[in-house]
């Protein structure tokens, strides 16, 4: 029953936060295969932080199994900031990365900027 409330949260955390990406996929049985979530503040922030952003996979080994992925930065007072995360059902692997990757680029643009530093107020 709890996986009933994935897609409306979803969708409730996109319509609450302008400017965030959250958003499901599902399979061809109607079963969640894919969750990404990046919040609007994420993008934000990284003009803020350290220049390295990390990356991290993770096996989840309960019955349904699948991959955690999450994109995390350090501020300058070693404080975590979480920017995207995501699960789906596949193994870590290739496909998984580029799928995690692809979205991460395109909810965060300021992962690639030219100049990473600049007045933070």
């Amino acid at each position: 029953m709890s996986f009933q409330l994935v897609g409306p949260y979803v969708e409730a955390f996109a319509q609450r936060n302008p400017g965030s990406t959250a958003f499901m996929e599902r399979g061809s049985d109607h079963r969640i295969q894919r969750v990404f979530v990046c919040p609007s503040f994420a993008n934000d922030v990284l003009m803020c932080v350290r220049p390295v952003i990390s990356i991290d996979g993770a096996h989840m080994r309960s019955e349904w199994k699948g991959t955690l992925y999450l994109a995390t930065v350090k501020s300058a007072e070693d404080e975590l900031y979480p920017v995207a995360s995501a699960i789906t059902v596949d193994g870590e692997d290739f496909q998984g990365w580029l799928w995690f990757l692809q979205h991460l680029k395109a909810s965060a643009p300021n992962l690639i900027a030219e100049h990473f530093r600049r007045e933070c107020s």
